[in-house]
Protein backbone atom coordinates (compact mmCIF):
# COMPACT_ATOMS: atom_id res chain seq x y z
CA UNK A 1 0.00 0.00 0.00
CA UNK A 2 1.31 3.41 -0.97
CA UNK A 3 -0.12 6.74 0.17
CA UNK A 4 0.17 9.61 -2.30
CA UNK A 5 -0.95 13.05 -1.25
CA UNK A 6 -1.25 16.46 -2.84
CA UNK A 7 -2.86 19.69 -1.63
CA UNK A 8 -6.40 18.55 -2.41
CA UNK A 9 -6.48 14.75 -2.51
CA UNK A 10 -5.10 11.72 -0.75
CA UNK A 11 -4.72 8.41 -2.56
CA UNK A 12 -4.19 5.06 -0.83
CA UNK A 13 -3.35 2.49 -3.44
CA UNK A 14 -1.85 -0.97 -3.84
CA UNK A 15 -0.07 -2.11 -6.98
CA UNK A 16 0.27 -5.62 -8.38
CA UNK A 17 3.31 -4.69 -10.44
CA UNK A 18 5.44 -1.79 -11.59
CA UNK A 19 3.31 -1.22 -14.72
CA UNK A 20 0.27 -0.57 -12.51
CA UNK A 21 2.30 2.01 -10.60
CA UNK A 22 3.39 3.72 -13.83
CA UNK A 23 -0.24 3.90 -15.01
CA UNK A 24 -1.30 5.42 -11.68
CA UNK A 25 1.55 7.90 -11.78
CA UNK A 26 0.46 9.06 -15.26
CA UNK A 27 -3.15 9.47 -14.12
CA UNK A 28 -2.39 11.71 -11.15
CA UNK A 29 0.63 13.62 -12.48
CA UNK A 30 -1.53 16.60 -13.45
CA UNK A 31 -3.05 16.90 -9.99
CA UNK A 32 0.21 16.70 -8.04
CA UNK A 33 1.46 19.98 -6.62
CA UNK A 34 2.84 22.35 -9.24
CA UNK A 35 4.38 25.77 -8.81
CA UNK A 36 1.76 28.50 -8.80
CA UNK A 37 3.04 30.70 -11.65
CA UNK A 38 0.96 33.67 -10.46
CA UNK A 39 3.26 33.95 -7.40
CA UNK A 40 6.38 34.40 -9.56
CA UNK A 41 7.44 38.05 -9.78
CA UNK A 42 11.11 37.61 -10.73
CA UNK A 43 12.12 37.32 -14.38
CA UNK A 44 8.61 36.68 -15.76
CA UNK A 45 9.65 36.53 -19.42
CA UNK A 46 12.91 34.58 -19.12
CA UNK A 47 13.53 31.60 -21.39
CA UNK A 48 13.60 28.75 -18.88
CA UNK A 49 15.22 26.40 -21.39
CA UNK A 50 18.39 28.44 -20.87
CA UNK A 51 18.28 28.89 -17.07
CA UNK A 52 16.17 26.09 -15.63
CA UNK A 53 12.63 25.38 -14.57
CA UNK A 54 11.12 26.16 -11.20
CA UNK A 55 10.79 23.15 -8.92
CA UNK A 56 9.85 24.97 -5.70
CA UNK A 57 9.55 28.52 -4.46
CA UNK A 58 8.78 29.88 -1.01
CA UNK A 59 9.59 33.12 0.74
CA UNK A 60 13.38 33.33 0.82
CA UNK A 61 13.87 29.99 -0.98
CA UNK A 62 13.88 28.65 -4.53
CA UNK A 63 14.79 25.37 -6.19
CA UNK A 64 15.30 24.97 -9.94
CA UNK A 65 16.16 22.19 -12.36
CA UNK A 66 18.70 23.15 -15.04
CA UNK A 67 19.12 20.94 -18.11
CA UNK A 68 22.26 21.54 -20.16
CA UNK A 69 21.33 21.65 -23.86
CA UNK A 70 23.34 21.30 -27.06
CA UNK A 71 23.51 25.08 -27.53
CA UNK A 72 25.57 25.31 -24.31
CA UNK A 73 28.42 23.11 -25.59
CA UNK A 74 31.91 24.64 -25.79
CA UNK A 75 33.98 21.72 -27.09
CA UNK A 76 33.93 18.20 -28.53
CA UNK A 77 33.99 16.74 -25.01
CA UNK A 78 30.51 18.17 -24.34
CA UNK A 79 31.59 20.64 -21.67
CA UNK A 80 28.98 23.32 -20.88
CA UNK A 81 30.10 26.96 -20.83
CA UNK A 82 30.17 28.22 -17.24
CA UNK A 83 28.21 31.31 -18.29
CA UNK A 84 25.11 29.12 -18.64
CA UNK A 85 25.74 27.57 -15.22
CA UNK A 86 26.11 31.05 -13.72
CA UNK A 87 22.89 32.22 -15.43
CA UNK A 88 21.03 29.23 -13.96
CA UNK A 89 22.35 30.01 -10.48
CA UNK A 90 21.48 33.71 -10.88
CA UNK A 91 17.94 32.83 -11.95
CA UNK A 92 17.47 30.63 -8.88
CA UNK A 93 18.85 33.49 -6.76
CA UNK A 94 16.34 35.95 -8.24
CA UNK A 95 13.49 33.52 -7.57
CA UNK A 96 14.48 33.32 -3.89
CA UNK A 97 14.19 37.12 -3.71
CA UNK A 98 11.13 37.04 -6.01
CA UNK A 99 10.78 40.75 -6.71
CA UNK A 100 10.32 42.26 -10.18
CA UNK A 101 12.60 45.18 -9.25
CA UNK A 102 15.53 43.06 -8.00
CA UNK A 103 18.90 43.36 -9.75
CA UNK A 104 22.18 41.54 -9.24
CA UNK A 105 24.77 43.86 -7.70
CA UNK A 106 27.62 41.39 -7.30
CA UNK A 107 28.62 37.82 -6.69
CA UNK A 108 31.38 35.55 -5.54
CA UNK A 109 31.12 32.07 -7.03
CA UNK A 110 33.05 28.83 -7.20
CA UNK A 111 32.71 26.32 -10.02
CA UNK A 112 33.71 23.09 -8.30
CA UNK A 113 33.27 20.72 -11.25
CA UNK A 114 32.39 20.96 -14.95
CA UNK A 115 28.98 20.17 -16.38
CA UNK A 116 28.35 18.20 -19.57
CA UNK A 117 25.70 18.59 -22.25
CA UNK A 118 22.72 16.39 -21.38
CA UNK A 119 23.22 16.54 -17.62
CA UNK A 120 20.73 18.02 -15.18
CA UNK A 121 21.60 20.08 -12.12
CA UNK A 122 19.55 21.19 -9.15
CA UNK A 123 20.05 24.70 -7.81
CA UNK A 124 18.85 25.88 -4.42
CA UNK A 125 18.91 29.49 -3.25
CA UNK A 126 18.42 30.78 0.29
CA UNK A 127 18.08 34.33 1.59
CA UNK A 128 17.64 35.06 5.28
CA UNK A 129 15.73 38.31 5.03
CA UNK A 130 13.26 39.78 2.60
CA UNK A 131 12.84 42.97 4.63
CA UNK A 132 15.68 45.17 3.41
CA UNK A 133 16.52 46.50 -0.05
CA UNK A 134 19.87 44.65 -0.05
CA UNK A 135 19.71 40.87 0.05
CA UNK A 136 22.48 38.32 0.40
CA UNK A 137 21.59 35.05 -1.28
CA UNK A 138 23.45 31.75 -1.03
CA UNK A 139 23.13 29.45 -4.04
CA UNK A 140 24.27 25.84 -4.22
CA UNK A 141 24.22 23.68 -7.35
CA UNK A 142 24.14 19.88 -7.28
CA UNK A 143 25.14 17.62 -10.13
CA UNK A 144 24.59 13.88 -9.53
CA UNK A 145 23.82 14.76 -5.87
CA UNK A 146 27.30 16.31 -5.49
CA UNK A 147 27.89 20.02 -4.95
CA UNK A 148 29.44 21.40 -8.14
CA UNK A 149 28.63 25.12 -7.72
CA UNK A 150 28.43 27.50 -4.79
CA UNK A 151 27.96 31.22 -4.69
CA UNK A 152 27.11 34.28 -2.65
CA UNK A 153 24.99 36.80 -4.54
CA UNK A 154 24.30 40.42 -3.58
CA UNK A 155 20.89 41.55 -4.81
CA UNK A 156 19.39 45.03 -4.57
CA UNK A 157 15.66 45.68 -4.79
CA UNK A 158 15.13 49.04 -6.48
CA UNK A 159 12.18 51.44 -6.28
CA UNK A 160 11.88 51.55 -10.09
CA UNK A 161 12.86 49.23 -12.93
CA UNK A 162 16.60 49.45 -13.61
CA UNK A 163 15.96 50.22 -17.29
CA UNK A 164 13.89 53.27 -16.39
CA UNK A 165 16.65 54.87 -14.31
CA UNK A 166 18.60 57.79 -15.77
CA UNK A 167 22.36 57.73 -15.39
CA UNK A 168 23.99 60.92 -14.20
CA UNK A 169 25.13 63.02 -17.14
CA UNK A 170 23.64 60.67 -19.73
CA UNK A 171 20.58 61.66 -21.77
Amino acid sequence: MIAVEDNENKYDVAFDDFEDFEDFEDEISDSLEKVDQSRIKACPEINQSLVGSIEDIKEGYAKTLFSAGEEMRVDRRDMVHTGFVFAAADYCCMLAVNDALAVLAGSKVNFLAPMKVGEEAIFEAFTSSNQSRKRNVKVIGYLHDIKFFEGEFAVVVLNNHVMSLKLMGVE
